[in-house]
This record gives structure tokens, C-alpha cells and sequence, in this order.
């Protein structure tokens, strides 16, 4: 489920929204969409991604008192630093689900994430971020930008709307940092753990990154001992354990 955070309540216009969203994902060469939709109502309607029909709903709300207050606002400031103040003081939220039972899970995201990203689009001073899951979130400038993307073979389309990443010190070694992903554990039972040295913050991070994207894309499927990556350069070998750093947390870990 995405809420899209709101500064007052807007009417969303569901047939100019269904006709946005298949003029954003026509292919280049101008031929069939990638997303078609039909059966358009107030409520929502089913889009279909490669032969795959998804019932996306719509709703909106107005809140008798305003904002959210809780810690996924709070760990978001580093990249978003308007992210706790919107959360806190946005007066409407329009909610954006899907309905596919048994379906990839990636496959629905990317779908609710094309449909929230194209009402952001639309109401550019009314939308003013977008929440995953109640978990991660993101100002409404990246939810139009990355949504155009999320149709893009693997590993090219963005994860970053559905899953943060958060460096640490580690604890566990002198001068050490860890990096872990929020929000990986609501696909696949465990967040992505990657640690190394200090020095190497920036390549520890693409490293979880990339880890997340290899796990969202291909699933549960890794074991202990596999070496995976996005490419030859960044496979790495993994762990899956309870970590170490954080209490009952499950991970598939990895040491640089």
C-alpha cells in the first residue's frame, strides 16, 4: 500500500490519471504501452503489465487532525530533510493499493508505484511525498522521477521508493560501518546487511543496494554461501543468519 501525503484534499480524476499513466509507460518507439487500463471507475481499475491484470484501488482521506508521528519519517531526514515535517502537518492522504493474490511481489509494487507516481505527477502542489508501506518515505520529486522509471529491465529500475538504506557504526569492529536496507523484509523475510571499514562507506552502501535489487528481483532464493550480485563486479558472498547488530533481525549478510 502507498499513501501519498497531502496538503489539502484533491478530487483525483481517475480518467485523466488512467491516461497518464499509459502515455508515461508507452514505449519509445510509440508503440503499444507497457501498462494498458481498463474497466476505469472512481474506485480504481484494472491495470494490466505484461498480460497480468492487477485491480489497483484509490481512496482519499481527509484527517481530523493532521500527520503521522512515527520513526520512518524521523531515519529519513538524511535524504529527504523535509520528511518529518510533512509527515507531521499534512492535512489529506490519497491511498493506492493493488489486488493480485499470488502475483510477484516486485511486480505489484511497481505497478501501485506507477499509479502513485502518476497522481504526483498530476498534482504537483497538492502531493507533497509518498509512504510505502508505512515504512519508507519519499518526497513527492522522487516518486515522479523514479516511478517513470519502474518499467526498466533488472537491474535498472529503481528499488529506493520501497526499500531505504541506513549506515551505522559498527559496533562489532574499531573504525567499522554497517549498512542495512529497510523495508526488504516485507518481500522476502529478511533486510539486506552488508559491513566493511569506514573507508569504504560509499562502496558499502552501492553493495546493499545492489543486494536488495538481486533479492527483490530473483526472490528467497539464495543460501548460505552463494556469491550474488547485480554483476560480476559486485558479486559478494552471503550469509543468512540473525544479525549480529541488530536484535531478531533476520538478514542475508555480507562482509567487505
Amino acid at each position: 500500500m502507498i499513501v501519498l501525503l497531502l496538503k489539502q484534499r484533491v478530487t483525483i480524476d481517475t480518467k485523466l490519471l488512467f491516461e497518464t499513466l499509459v502515455h508515461r509507460y508507452t514505449k519509445p518507439d510509440g508503440t503499444a504501452p507497457l501498462v494498458s487500463v481498463r474497466g476505469k471507475s472512481e474506485i480504481g481499475a484494472l491495470v494490466s503489465f505484461s498480460g497480468i491484470d492487477i485491480f489497483v484501488g484509490i481512496r482519499d482521506q481527509v484527517l481530523e487532525t493532521p500527520g503521522l508521528d512515527w520513526a520512518a519519517p524521523e531515519i529519513t531526514r538524511w535524504h529527504w530533510p523535509d520528511a518529518y515535517t510533512v509527515c507531521r502537518d499534512h492535512r489529506a492522504q490519497v491511498i493506492v493499493s493493488a489486488e493480485a493474490p499470488h502475483r510477484h511481489p516486485p511486480t505489484l509494487a511497481k505497478v501501485m508505484a506507477a499509479v502513485a507516481g502518476a497522481i504526483a505527477y498530476l498534482y504537483p502542489t497538492e502531493v507533497l511525498g509518498g509512504l510505502w508501506d508505512w515504512n519508507v518515505v519519499s518526497s513527492r520529486e522522487m516518486w515522479v522521477r523514479d516511478s517513470a522509471l519502474m518499467f526498466r529491465p533488472f537491474p535498472e529500475y529503481p528499488t529506493h521508493l520501497w526499500v531505504s538504506h541506513l549506515l551505522y557504526r559498527d559496533r562489532l569492529r574499531t573504525d567499522g560501518v554497517v549498512v542495512v536496507s529497510r523495508g526488504l523484509a516485507r518481500f522476502m523475510g529478511r533486510e539486506a546487511e552488508v559491513a566493511g571499514p569506514s573507508a569504504h562507506a560509499a562502496k558499502l552502501s552501492e553493495c546493499c543496494v545492489g543486494l536488495t535489487q538481486y533479492l527483490l528481483h530473483y526472490g528467497n532464493v539464495v543460501k548460505t554461501g552463494d556469491t550474488i550480485g547485480r554483476s560480476e563486479q559486485e558479486r559478494v558472498r552471503v550469509t543468512l543468519r540473525t544479525s549480529d547488530r541488530f536484535p531478531n533481525l533476520a538478514v542475508v549478510a555480507a562482509t567487505i
